[in-house]
């Protein structure tokens, strides 16, 4: 996380490789910013990929996610003394060999 006197942003690089020899949609890739809990207390922001992507075979797609921290979350942000940020990446990919599948990992942030 980077802060100035008036915003906090960050930044995360995330890479979807594909090494199987068939094509897969991507319909869903997002990010969700949460501060110390899991829960509505603890939510930030989400970041979210707005068109579905093909994603070749042998291939790989990088995205990056630049969540901005909104002015109505900056005082709940500066009341905590004790940062401790999770980001929650879903994806969700579709293809032929399988109906749909859903994804997701959590990412401890400093």
């Amino acid at each position: 996380m980077s802060f100035s006197d008036e915003s906090a942003w960050t930044e995360t690089n995330v890479t979807i490789e594909n090494p199987s020899k068939y094509s897969f949609n991507v319909g869903l890739l997002q990010q969700k910013l949460y501060l110390n809990s899991l829960d509505d207390f603890g939510y930030i922001f989400t970041a979210y990929l707005s068109n579905p992507i093909i994603l070749r075979p042998i291939s790989n797609y990088n995205a990056t996610f630049k969540i901005i921290v909104p002015n109505h979350k900056m005082n709940i942000i500066a009341s905590v003394t004790n940062r401790n940020w999770l980001a929650a990446f879903y994806i969700s990919v579709e293809s032929l060999i399988f109906d749909r599948l859903t994804l997701s990992f959590f990412r401890q942030i400093s």
